[in-house]
This record gives structure tokens, C-alpha cells and sequence, in this order.
């Protein structure tokens, strides 16, 4: 008898701790996660003028994609392309010691200074990288959207 009320008991304090601990869960609050989104700004975009000094492919981290060292007359700047830029039929051919003209906003991202550029004008071409709202544009497709008579429905019957 006294062996079945030994494991009783252990059943019974498992229970009652196993109770307490799920009282307990409702009022732990888990810490929130803050993320920090590009904000582009185009009230604030600006034009400059620069020469490409390094063209980096970042795979992970904060900004990945494509940027463009750039060395101004006030110095040198990290200037974000996005993930399209380089990539697919249409990506824009940029190399060390290209003088460009690109049109950005300057932002700050995780206590980086970042040029998140819209347009890239290198020699007579001006490449979009973003929209107006700072959206990246997909690589490789036509800067126009297609007409009616460029869409092919099927054969007839």
C-alpha cells in the first residue's frame, strides 16, 4: 500500500508541476525582433557623379545582391544595386574605372551608410535598377511591357 501511494504522490507532484509551469508560460514575454526595411525616400534622392571603383556580389547579410563601390569628390560611398542588377539577359555591364552617373537616396542601415541607387547612366545607357518607391526591377525583363501584338495565344483550330 504504501509503495502505490509513494508512486501516486510522484504522479500527482508531476501533475501539479506540469500545471504550474503552463500558468506560468502565458505571462513570459518573448523579446520582439525588430527589423530595419530600406526606406527610399524620393523627395531625397540626389545625382551623382562617380567612378566605379570595386563591383562586389554580397550573398548574405543586410544587403545582398550587387553594389558599386563609388569614389566621388566627397569621398567613397557603398552604393546598393539589389539582386537583380548584374543577373540575366538584361543585366547592366558594369566594370572597375567606369565613370557613371547614378541617382539614389542615401540611407542608413544598421549603422551603414548605404546609396540605395534607382538609375545607372553608364556612357550613352541608362540602366533602371528601381522603381519611383525603391522596389528592385527584375534583371532580364523588357523595360516596356508587351503589346498586343507581341502575345502569342495559341494556334488556331
Amino acid at each position: 500500500m504504501k509503495k502505490h501511494l509513494g508512486r501516486f504522490g510522484l504522479v500527482a507532484l508531476a501533475a501539479l508541476s506540469m500545471l504550474a509551469v503552463g500558468a506560468k508560460a502565458d505571462t513570459v514575454t518573448a523579446p520582439k525582433r525588430v527589423a530595419s526595411v530600406p526606406r527610399y525616400d524620393a523627395s531625397k534622392e540626389i545625382t551623382l557623379e562617380a567612378t566605379v571603383t570595386n563591383v562586389v556580389k554580397i550573398k548574405g547579410g543586410t544587403l545582398a545582391g550587387s553594389h558599386l563601390v563609388l569614389s566621388t569628390s566627397k569621398g567613397t560611398l557603398d552604393g546598393a544595386l539589389g539582386p537583380f542588377a548584374l543577373r540575366g539577359v538584361h543585366a547592366m555591364p558594369v566594370a572597375s574605372g567606369d565613370h557613371v552617373k547614378v541617382v539614389g537616396v542615401m540611407t542608413t542601415i544598421h549603422n551603414l551608410n548605404v546609396f540605395l541607387i534607382r538609375t545607372v547612366e553608364n556612357g550613352n545607357h541608362t540602366y533602371n535598377i528601381r522603381n519611383e518607391r525603391g522596389f528592385p526591377l527584375l534583371a532580364g525583363s523588357p523595360a516596356t511591357p508587351p503589346t498586343a501584338s507581341l502575345i502569342v495565344k495559341g494556334g488556331q483550330r
